[in-house]
């Protein structure tokens, strides 16, 4: 954790987990103290913590690897492959 140097200086950054509560959990267990919990519906849930310095911390849920939210391809409409000159016979 970031020592602070004097009375007005203050770090705050923002980490990402897929397990929310489990983060929550682990920062109070190293001598964290939750803030408050924030969600904005659709697109960010995550919650302000104190670090034991009293630094302000953000986490983030992230969506898991195998979330659908996370996949490209469920997003996107897929595009036509372009085929190799080997594939194409040529006319004579």
């Amino acid at each position: 954790m970031y020592k602070k140097q004097g009375p007005d200086e203050f770090v705050r950054f923002y980490v990402g987990d897929e397990d929310l509560e489990g983060a929550i959990s682990r920062f109070e267990k190293a001598g964290g103290n939750l803030i408050q919990r924030f969600d904005v519906p659709g697109m960010i849930t995550g919650a302000l913590m104190h670090d034991p310095e009293n630094n302000v911390v953000g986490i983030i849920k992230i969506p898991s690897q195998n979330s659908p939210s996370r996949s490209r391809s469920s997003s996107r409409k897929k595009r036509p492959t372009k085929k190799s000159r080997s594939s194409h016979k040529r006319k004579r």
